[in-house]
Order: structure tokens, then C-alpha cells, then sequence
């Protein structure tokens, strides 16, 4: 495990951030790396103005890519906690730990796809169930009102009409609306899912590739240590 304290500075500190704010506190918080279980805990060391995370006020949690941290008015991101862990590490080139953050990006993004492309399913589903099944039922009814004997096969004929209508454009936009949803699961993917060093995608290969790769091709950045 590695910790790297967070407080109030005017100069860099080996393995730490600092910020040049009078609304952090000098020893305001802390992280904990912890690679073998690939998590970082942020802590706070009983700071004036607090520690904050996706909007709540915290003492201790586990944090990721995806959280919005504050230290006062300060924002703090795992690429600054990254960059201070590593100037203390005996190969600046020693990127083991941000890769091993990837690991999380990529089983999050399989999980969000099947997710979404799941709900779609089971929407399409409750479309059946809450339009489809009443038209088929209301059809008759219509008949009645329209007036005749001959109107009660209208109606039914009308309720079926109305039941197929209804699925084609009810599947149709929930359609469009997961795959917009996948279109942003994809965006927000590729963002995340790059060598912690240069930057270069790594989209469109699982972690597991590029484990076994242990270097970046493009940068030499260790992702692996042997």
C-alpha cells in the first residue's frame, strides 16, 4: 500500500498534493493505494472545511474515476493522487498502479452494456403488458360505441390496430433511447480507457490483451511490473 497526504502548500512535495488554497487545510486528507486490491480509500484527517464526494461529506471512502472530489473549494482527481505516488517510485516510468485501474473501467463498462441492452428487453416486455393488452381489450368497447353488431369486429380489429401501432412506435424509441445509451456508455469509455502515460486508446481490446502485453506500445509505460 502507498499513501499519499493531500494539504495546503506553495511548493510540490514528493508523494504528496498540495494545494495553494486557505480553504485546504494543512494536513487535509489522505489516500490509500492499495494495488493488490486495486482500490484507493480517500480519508479525511480532520479537515476544516471538509472532504467531499459526489456532493456528501465524507470521513473515508473508496474512490474512483468516476466520483467528483472536492477538498474545500478545491477539486481533486485520481490523476493528481497518480502523479504524486509516482514521484516517490524507484522507476518514474512505473505506471503499475493507474493500469491496474483499468481493470475497474473495463469490467464497468462490460456490466453498463449489459445493462442497458437488458432493459431494453424487459421494456419491451412492459409495452406488451401496459399498451398492447389494453388496446386488444379496449378495441371491442370502441365498437360498441361506434354503434353496431358489425362494429364489435371493428372493434376488435380496430383494438389490434392500435395494439401493433403502438409496439412498432413504443420499440422504435426505446430503440433509439438505449442506443443513445450505449453511444454514451461507449464515449465515456473511451475517455477513460487509455494508457495512463501517452493517452493512446485502448479501446476495442479487453484488459486482459493488454495485461499481457505488460508495456505500452507507443509510450514503453510499465503496466506490468515483471
Amino acid at each position: 500500500m502507498q499513501v499519499i497526504l493531500i494539504g495546503r502548500g506553495t511548493e510540490p512535495v514528493p508523494g504528496q498534493v498540495v494545494f495553494n488554497s486557505r480553504g485546504v487545510s494543512a494536513q487535509h486528507a489522505k489516500a490509500v493505494i492499495d494495488p493488490a486490491k486495486n482500490t484507493i480509500v480517500l480519508e479525511d484527517l480532520g479537515s476544516t472545511n471538509g472532504t467531499f464526494v459526489n456532493g456528501f461529506r465524507i470521513k473515508r471512502k473508496s474512490i474512483s474515476h468516476n466520483d467528483i472530489i472536492l477538498l474545500a473549494d478545491q477539486r481533486l482527481n485520481l490523476q493528481q493522487i497518480f502523479d504524486a505516488a509516482r514521484t516517490t517510485r524507484e522507476n518514474p516510468n512505473d505506471y503499475s498502479v493507474e493500469f491496474a485501474k483499468l481493470q475497474g473501467v473495463w469490467d464497468n463498462y462490460q456490466l453498463l452494456l449489459k445493462q442497458a441492452r437488458s432493459n431494453n428487453g424487459m421494456d419491451s416486455f412492459m409495452t406488451v403488458c401496459l399498451i398492447v393488452a389494453p388496446a386488444l381489450l379496449l378495441g371491442p368497447i370502441a365498437g360498441v360505441v361506434v354503434g353496431t353488431a358489425a362494429g364489435l369486429g371493428g372493434g376488435a380489429m380496430l383494438g389490434s390496430s392500435i395494439g401493433m401501432a403502438a409496439r412498432e412506435l413504443f420499440t422504435k424509441n426505446k430503440s433509439s433511447k438505449t442506443q443513445n445509451l450505449v453511444t454514451e456508455i461507449e464515449n465515456d469509455f473511451k475517455i477513460h480507457y487509455v494508457c495512463p502515460k501517452c493517452s493512446r486508446s485502448l479501446y476495442g481490446f479487453p484488459y486482459e490483451y493488454y495485461k499481457k502485453q505488460k508495456r505500452c506500445v507507443q509510450c514503453s509505460a510499465i503496466w506490468i511490473k515483471s
